[in-house]
């Protein structure tokens, strides 16, 4: 649609002004697509994609959390419409994560998603990535080492599971498993996931190419492009 090509070049543009612009104009497009077919889910979830990216692409805390609060009520919505949508599961526990900071609402999204899907790399490294935020963030450190074995089952089921059209890349399915041993004090299987990763090359850009790997179209009906940023590069675009 015309909303998509204008969200696809505002995640290219170089200048803030321009993405700002690119993403507010697709923006009002997409919510008028939502007020005219209020029962399709399409627009609603491309809605809450675009918010999702767009409280990612800045680094003032107010405007991210209200982006994130918008991109989080638009997934509630879609949630309604499309309940067995492992993507949308998925993406909802990201932007608590990543966005809202919202940890325990974030697992509880990642579960039902992994529960819908328990073959979907995505979903587990979003579950690790939940995981070993909780770990990094407990004021009680002793509960710690708990979230990172969690965590690294998630990652390693990421690993496994990995294919090549998924919204992350199986470099940075490794990178994160490596990430996750280290914190957990093993030395060897950091080093031997850091090793996989850079056989696999670079991983992949922020933003992920595809929502379309589809084994089960009824859980998961093709989508537009995906918004996938990792947690150890996401810090917010710089203003120009």
């Amino acid at each position: 649609s015309f909303a998509e090509d204008l969200f696809a070049q505002a995640k290219r543009a170089g200048r803030t002004s321009g993405r700002e612009r690119l993403t507010d104009r697709s923006s009002r497009l997409l919510a008028q697509a939502q007020a005219l077919a209020p029962y399709k889910y399409e627009p609603i979830a491309d809605l809450g994609m675009l918010y999702t990216w767009w409280a990612t692409a800045t680094t003032d805390r107010e405007i991210m959390d209200a982006r994130g609060r918008t991109a989080d009520k638009y997934y509630e919505q879609v949630l309604t419409l499309s309940p067995n949508h492992v993507n949308f599961w998925t993406e909802r526990a990201y932007v608590n994560m990543r966005v809202l900071n919202r940890l325990e609402a974030a697992e509880k999204y990642i579960k039902r998603a992994v529960d819908l899907d328990p073959t979907y790399s995505w979903s587990h490294k979003v579950a690790g990535d939940c995981y070993y935020a909780m770990g990094k963030s407990r004021k009680d450190r002793s509960a710690a080492p708990d979230d990172f074995k969690q965590a690294i089952r998630e990652y390693e089921e990421a690993v496994r599971t990995a294919r090549r059209n998924d919204p992350v890349s199986l470099a940075d399915c490794h990178l994160a498993a490596s990430r996750a041993y280290a914190e957990a004090g093993d030395a060897d299987k950091a080093r031997a996931h850091a090793k996989a990763a850079a056989d696999e090359g670079a991983p992949r850009a922020r933003t992920a190419p595809s929502r379309n790997h589809v084994e089960s179209p009824e859980r998961r009906p093709s989508r537009p492009g995906s918004v996938y940023v990792p947690p150890e590069d996401s810090q917010g675009e710089n203003t120009e």
